[in-house]
């Protein structure tokens, strides 16, 4: 399995387990339906290489605003501490993948 397809699934995964537990934390609310085209779509456009990753945020940021209705700024720490999760996280098993 290559970096990309880890990459790919490491986003799934921490998106949809961050707007889980926000939907959880009644910081925002979303249905399982939202929820799962949110995540599969930010993930898919985020492997997009050179640009994916900046694309990604502003769909994530443009989905949850649409999905949920919450504040641009609720919405705007829930991509950011996803995303800042979701680097570190590709950072420390790429460096373990590298090696």
């Amino acid at each position: 399995m290559g970096f990309t397809a880890v990459a790919f699934s490491l986003d799934v995964l921490l998106s949809a387990l961050s707007v889980w537990l926000a939907t959880h934390l009644r910081v925002i609310q979303m249905p399982w339906r939202d929820i799962g085209i949110l995540v599969i779509s930010v993930s898919t456009v985020s492997v997009i290489p050179v640009i994916g990753l900046l694309l990604g945020i502003l769909l994530f940021l443009v989905m949850v605003l649409r999905f949920s209705g919450c504040s641009v700024i609720n919405a705007a720490a829930l991509v950011g501490l996803t995303k800042l999760v979701w680097l570190i996280a590709v950072a420390v098993f790429g460096a373990s993948f590298l090696n």
